[in-house]
């Protein structure tokens, strides 16, 4: 058996999720997941891979609270560092991706081994996707999110995915991508499909007048999600699009792979001033030159 270590919010525990499941097919092991580190990160997350139906009888998740040691009990340690160290030692070996994307050393990785990284790359979940089928629908349908959908489906609108809020304060680094990104690639799918309205997925409501100032010929319509409606319910939704604008955000880049859209248009330099993952961005996408704000 081999774990795997999800971090971050749902985007990432997606690729995580993936990889884990690559590798316990190549391999022939059974794969569990320590969802340790989801909520540990340079970003504020309140979404949880738990949150989408799992295959039934499955139940592959780990807490680090359930962790023991001989006769001491890891939950009542006082402190997470603690609680990580003794977790790192139920593991004969650990292994920490030295890339942010496709791992070529991955399937090296020993039965009994800990596994952390982030793993974003299309490649594993195309791998699992020609084995079996993949449906991933969230536990929670509200009544807002079944009406968005019947509407997404009947309207065809162009989805925007506009990431901004705690990517201000890496504008350097990950980088936080500018109006003109956004109305290039809407004006690009536009060409494709005439006429169609837009709809503007953002963690910030602002995001939607820049759009509006940019005199962009269709209609924009901010998305505001009501109190209660989870990230898998946003993530489902936004993967019913026909044609699909996504930020350099592995949430948005999710909803682009999980649906079957005709047209997934997305930066083509994913990080500012740091290593793009290898083989993150799909053959069969569509790129734009990135543009950043300063």
């Amino acid at each position: 058996m081999i774990t795997l270590e999800l971090v971050g919010g749902l985007g990432n525990q997606l690729f995580g999720y993936y990889a884990g499941q690559y590798l316990g097919k190549v391999k022939n092991l059974r794969v569990q997941y320590l969802l340790s580190q989801q909520s540990k990160s340079y970003f504020q997350h309140d979404s949880s891979l738990l949150d989408f139906k799992m295959p039934e009888n499955q139940n592959p998740f780990l807490a680090l609270s359930s962790f023991r040691l001989g006769k001491f009990r890891v939950g009542a340690a006082r402190t997470y560092q603690m609680k990580k160290i003794v977790q790192d030692l139920e593991y004969s070996k650990i292994y920490v991706s030295p890339v942010t994307g496709y791992d070529t050393n991955l399937t090296d990785v020993k039965d009994g081994s800990l596994i952390r990284g982030y793993f974003q790359t299309y490649k594993y979940f195309d791998f699992v996707k020609k084995i079996e089928s993949i449906n991933l629908m969230p536990k929670k349908s509200s009544l807002w999110c079944a009406d968005k959908i019947s509407q997404i489906r009947s309207t065809e609108p162009i989805v925007v995915h506009m990431r901004r809020g705690d990517y201000s304060r890496f504008k350097n680094t990950m980088g936080m991508l500018a109006p003109k990104y956004f109305q290039s690639a809407i004006n690009l799918a536009l060409s494709h499909f005439p006429g169609k309205p837009v709809w503007l997925f953002s963690d910030e409501q602002d995001s939607s007048k820049l759009l509006l100032e940019l005199n962009l010929q269709c209609e924009v319509n901010y998305i505001q999600t009501p109190h209660g409606i989870t990230s898998s319910e946003i993530l489902y939704l936004m993967s019913q699009a026909t044609c699909l604008v996504i930020s350099n955000s592995t949430f948005s880049w999710w909803a682009g792979k999980l649906g079957n859209p005709n047209l997934v248009i997305s930066p083509d330099k994913w990080f500012r001033s740091i290593p793009d993952p290898e083989d993150l961005i799909p053959q069969d996408w569509q790129r734009l030159p990135s543009q950043w704000i300063d």
